[in-house]
């Protein structure tokens, strides 16, 4: 029994409530039992300490082979399973739960069970009441874990439905472990049960390699419906070599597509593009990222040969809105190249209806301690595309700026020079 225990944290201590411990292990049983608040765990087997430990050991040596061979053996893997039980009760009363609050985390319970046996396999399940980090607040976790005929499977969800939570929605994630890799589905609906996301995969171990596919001749991605071509796959090898046929085509004209060029198969030559892309409903789809709007076209082109990395990049948001503002058609240019005796070389352009307003580039060399050479120009800049970032201030702005910077130098003492000047501003 420990008591009147205290922690002391850098800014304060943290008195953490009795601890009340009962451990045993014989050679035929293992128990422990710990409480601690309103913190209750409970730990039971029927095996000693050291024979759990070898269990252990000989599981993860045998997973170890069969990945190593692609080939998962889960009746093999099963029978090598302990008899043994562990449960978990805990509230916001407790060690633990003092400390996740000393960290900004807030956990209002967890309530978790998993048994395994060498018949029966690994089974239990995981609830979480409302998870609070900063802005960010989940209402429930639950998980089941299930040792079926077809052999381990997992249901999940995350779900926000209180009225006072801001982002409401339900996610769900049924996973199946495969005879050669794992196989799962994934939904979403919002808050209205409007569902805006449902895609299925599957991820197969092969000889060389491993290879993704989307098991289904559909899928809804931002609430649109998705035909996807039979015979679409990413496959990435052990040496890292990509190939990919992958499309995404939606009745309206909205599409994504990830494909791979040319034969060499020493050559990474990898091209991504997005058609008609609602911003707007794409972000319904992940709550906690900003509310953003427009129409998003973009086409992206990445290529690797002998440990030579280079890419361009070019997109443009029609009517770009941030939080309600509507700032306007943006467009990017990106492009980057390796350099001569390794350096880096990358060069950035924006614009804003059609009009370059902004450009940036620059050279990095990694040797020493590394030396920057850059950029970075303002041409007819307005000042308003600032003011969906100022809604809540209550302040807006006017006018355009104009202006050039460099940095060079070493990363860990840059020089910064340039001007600024500013046109109508207020």
């Amino acid at each position: 029994e420990l008591r009147n225990l205290r922690f002391v944290a850098p800014t304060r201590q943290l008195i953490a409530q009795d601890v009340l411990l009962d451990v045993s292990s014989r050679p035929d049983s293992t128990f422990a039992h710990v409480n601690s608040g309103d913190l209750k765990l409970r730990f039971a087997a029927r095996s000693g300490w050291q024979g759990l430990a070898d269990r252990g050991t000989k599981i993860a040596q045998l997973a170890m082979r069969q990945f190593k061979h692609r080939d998962i053996d889960q009746a093999a893997l099963k029978r090598e399973l302990p008899d043994a039980t562990l449960q978990l009760e805990a509230g916001r009363e407790n060690l633990l739960a003092r400390y996740l609050r000393y960290k900004q985390y807030g956990v209002n319970s967890v309530a978790m069970q998993f048994t395994s046996h060498p018949t029966t396999g690994l089974n239990g399940f995981l609830r979480v009441g409302q998870i609070k980090a900063g802005e960010l607040l989940i209402d429930t976790v639950q998980a089941e874990v299930t040792h079926g005929p077809e052999g381990l499977e997992v249901e999940a969800t995350v779900e926000n439905r209180k009225a006072d939570n801001p982002n409401p929605f339900l996610a769900t994630l049924h996973g199946r472990l495969l005879r050669a890799g794992v196989a799962a589905n994934l939904a979403f609906k919002d808050g209205n049960g409007r569902l805006g996301l449902r895609l299925g995969a599957q991820v197969d171990m092969e000889d060389g390699g491993t290879r993704l596919h989307l098991n289904s001749d559909t899928a809804v991605v931002a609430y649109r419906n998705f035909a996807i071509n039979a015979d679409n796959y990413l496959y990435v090898s052990d040496d890292r070599r990509v190939r990919a046929n992958i499309k995404l085509l939606a009745d309206d004209g909205t599409g994504l597509q990830v494909y791979s060029e040319g034969s060499d198969s020493l050559k990474n030559d990898i091209t991504v593009t997005v058609n008609r892309l609602n911003l707007g409903e794409l972000a319904n789809v992940l709550p906690y990222l900003p509310k953003v709007g427009g129409t998003l076209d973009g086409d992206f082109h990445l290529i690797e040969d002998n440990h030579s990395f280079a890419a361009v990049g070019a997109a443009t948001a029609k009517d770009f809105a941030y939080e309600g503002t509507v700032i306007g058609t943006l467009g990017t240019e990106l492009m980057y190249q390796p350099g001569d005796n390794g350096q880096h070389v990358a060069n950035g352009y924006l614009t804003l209806n059609g009009e370059e307003v902004a450009e940036i580039g620059g050279t990095y060399d990694s040797k020493g301690k590394g030396k920057f050479d850059g950029s970075f120009k303002l041409r007819e800049l307005p000042l308003s595309m600032a003011n969906a970032f100022l809604k809540e201030t209550g302040f807006a702005m006017r006018g355009t700026a104009n202006g050039e910077f460099t940095v060079q130098g070493e990363l860990e003492s840059p020089d910064i020079n340039g001007q600024l000047k500013l046109e109508d501003a207020h």
